[in-house]
C-alpha cells in the first residue's frame, strides 16, 4: 500500500535567511549543496561571461531551493535575450515574472553575489550541483 503521509518539511534557519529542507516519503533528505547553489547563481550574477559556461550543464531544476530555481530561470531568460546580467536586471526580470518575494527579494539576490569570491571554478561547482540534482533523480526512479 503506497505511503499517502505528506513529505515532512524542517525549517532551516541561517543568519538570513530561510529554507525548507524536505524529505522523500521514506523520511530522508534529498542531496543538496545550498552553499553551491548560491555560489553559482552569485558567479554568474558577477561575470558577464560565466552563463556561457554553465549553459549546457543547469537547469531551473538543478537547483534545490524553489528561490534559486527562479533566480536561475531569470538569468536564463536574460540570456536567451541577450541582455544583460546582473542583479539589478535579474530583480527586474524576476519582478516581471512575478516572482521577486517568491525568489527571496531584493536582499537575497544581492546576498548571493557575496557568495562567491571567483569565478575561476564555476564549471567545477555547476557539474558537482548538477551531480546531486542526478543523485535525487535515480533516488526517485529506483523506488
Amino acid at each position: 500500500m503506497p505511503n499517502t503521509t505528506p513529505p515532512k518539511k524542517y525549517s532551516k534557519r541561517g543568519k538570513n535567511d530561510a529554507t525548507t529542507l524536505v524529505e522523500d516519503e521514506l523520511g530522508r533528505l534529498q542531496p543538496q549543496a545550498l552553499d553551491v547553489e548560491s555560489a553559482v547563481l552569485g558567479a554568474l550574477l558577477l561575470d558577464k561571461n560565466a552563463f556561457a559556461e554553465v549553459s549546457e550543464i543547469l537547469i531551473p531544476e538543478s537547483f534545490y531551493d524553489k528561490r534559486n530555481q527562479l533566480v536561475f530561470t531569470a538569468i536564463r531568460d536574460l540570456a536567451l535575450k541577450q541582455r544583460p546580467i546582473d542583479m539589478l536586471t535579474v530583480r527586474e526580470q524576476l519582478k516581471q515574472m512575478d516572482k521577486l518575494n517568491e525568489a527571496g527579494g531584493p536582499f537575497y539576490i544581492a546576498q548571493l553575489t557575496q557568495k562567491m569570491a571567483s569565478t575561476a571554478h564555476l564549471e567545477y561547482h555547476a557539474k558537482n550541483n548538477s551531480a546531486k540534482v542526478s543523485s535525487q533523480t535515480t533516488d526517485f526512479l529506483c523506488k
